[in-house]
């Protein structure tokens, strides 16, 4: 009797070690099976994500057909109705509409949290709701009162949220901003290393810059020997075509070569980017290491290879560039003052008469200032983007020249965005802030930041003097 009971005691703790074995390997391929069907790229969140991707698709469609069957004007969308009631809308929708609808609150961005925080301030202020309309029934596919139509912002929405994973989204744009894929016109492929008449380093990279602004500049090849004094024919050629023909470095037109870049030659890479009626121009710098003691001594290097014996790489690509774009214009440095990466409020030129006013921006190269006549200006923020008028979160201030032709007198003025500081030592911290004295990114301002008196009347910024007004003969 006692062998047959240590027996079955044998028989049982066997069967019970495997039970409690098999338990657990049940619960790893639960979690398995759990994370390949719900996590990000399980496939029930894929097939979310290509159900909202297809339904949103469909409704754009029909929206399209239906702004071509008829004219956007001040009357609204014919069918459309204009929408008058947010007070059911989710923060998250109210956000979306705010930040991709292209509403210009007169700061350098506005942020995700920034307009999430004041949502229901920036709808009232600033009227959103006349760009708003329901997407009627029939062009919504039998639903109603589901989408909804930016006319400014050319965007459609879903009122009900839709979850995709650990996202949640009522548009395309946001899930494509969420999920880092871009939303604008962009240049995604990054440059790969070529090799040119025997020197390898890294192509254009023209990763960012927009397919409908910029363009290739060609450059007239001609022979060593040729007596030819006049200056080297370009073609400008639109990056789209470029890319789309393989991106040649060489083309033939007119019976002409025409060469992109070739550096064994010491023929740089230029492209031209074009903005309403400003024009920039850029050259590109590959990575490159040199010698130490001797910067003229350079060799082009990649990002996996060591530089040789005796050479640094340059600082300007500590960071892993592969290259820089440099162009004709650097901004200027201000020393003693750290700024905080915040958006701030725009220069605001109201008041200052078109025809007198000028925008300065500093040429460090040449050390003075290039200028424009403000008249001549369409779009100032655009224009400030890509001239380097002013980057304050870089210690750039922007500058104007106001000339008096009664008077005879100009002065120049510098731009202060409204902000508030702390003093530690012989460092003044900056942190750019709104009107109610919150910083502009959505955040909470520190404790020990204090609010600049020269912005205690509800100023967005301040033009200050720098010299004493000077009187021109």
């Amino acid at each position: 009797m006692k062998k047959l009971t240590e027996k079955l005691k044998k028989q049982y703790g066997i069967t019970l070690i495997a039970l409690i074995v098999t338990i657990i390997v049940l619960l790893i391929l639960a979690g398995v099976v759990i994370s390949t069907l719900t996590g990000e790229n399980g496939m029930i969140t894929k097939a979310a994500e290509a159900a909202f991707r297809n339904e949103m698709a469909a409704i754009r469609e029909q929206v399209d057909l239906k702004l071509i069957e008829n004219s956007i004007d001040n009357s609204g969308i014919e069918g459309f109705e204009q929408v008058t009631d947010i007070s059911g809308w989710d923060s998250d929708l109210k956000k979306e509409i705010i930040y991709w609808g292209q509403v210009d609150i007169g700061v350098s961005e506005i942020t995700k949290d920034y307009a999430k925080n004041n949502a229901d301030e920036i709808f009232e202020k600033y009227n959103l709701l006349n760009n708003l309309y329901y997407i009627d029934k029939v062009t919504a596919g039998g639903k109603e009162k589901t989408y909804i139509y930016d006319k400014k912002g050319d965007v459609v929405y879903k009122i009900p949220i839709t979850t995709i994973g650990k996202y949640k989204v009522h548009s395309v744009e946001e899930l494509n901003d969420s999920k880092g894929i871009s939303n604008d016109n962009y240049i995604n492929d990054e440059s790969t290393m070529v090799t040119v008449e025997g020197i390898t380093h890294y192509e254009p990279n023209l990763a960012g810059y927009n397919l409908d602004k910029t363009s290739i500049v060609y450059y007239e090849v001609r022979d060593e020997n040729s007596t030819d004094t006049t200056q080297l024919a370009t073609e400008i050629v639109p990056v789209n075509e470029y890319i789309k023909n393989g991106k040649q470095r060489i083309i033939e037109k007119n019976g002409k070569t025409y060469e992109f870049y070739n550096y064994a030659k010491q023929r740089w890479a230029n492209i031209l980017v074009e903005n309403n009626d400003m024009k920039s121009y850029w050259v590109w710098i590959p990575r490159y290491s040199y010698k130490e003691g001797d910067v003229s001594d350079i060799k082009f290097i990649d990002l996996d290879t060591q530089p040789e014996e005796g050479y640094i790489v340059h600082s300007d690509f500590a960071d892993g560039k592969k290259g820089i774009w440099v162009s004709k214009y650097e901004p200027i440095q201000t020393a003693n003052t750290t700024v905080a990466n915040f958006p701030y409020y725009l220069p605001d030129l109201t008041g200052f008469n078109r025809d007198n006013t000028y925008i300065e921006v500093y040429n460090k190269a040449e050390n003075k200032f290039d200028e424009t006549p403000l008249n001549q200006i369409n779009d100032i923020k655009d224009f400030a983007k890509k001239n380097n008028w002013f980057n304050y979160n870089e210690q750039t201030w922007a500058n104007i020249r106001v000339y008096e032709p009664e008077s005879k007198t100009e002065s120049w003025w510098v731009w202060i965005p409204r902000y508030a500081y702390s003093i530690t030592g012989n460092t003044t911290s900056i942190i750019f802030i709104d009107l109610d004295n919150k910083p502009l990114d959505g955040s909470t301002l520190p404790s020990n930041y204090i609010v600049h008196s020269a912005f205690e009347d509800g100023k967005k910024g301040i033009w200050a003097s720098k010299y004493e007004p000077i009187e021109k003969n």
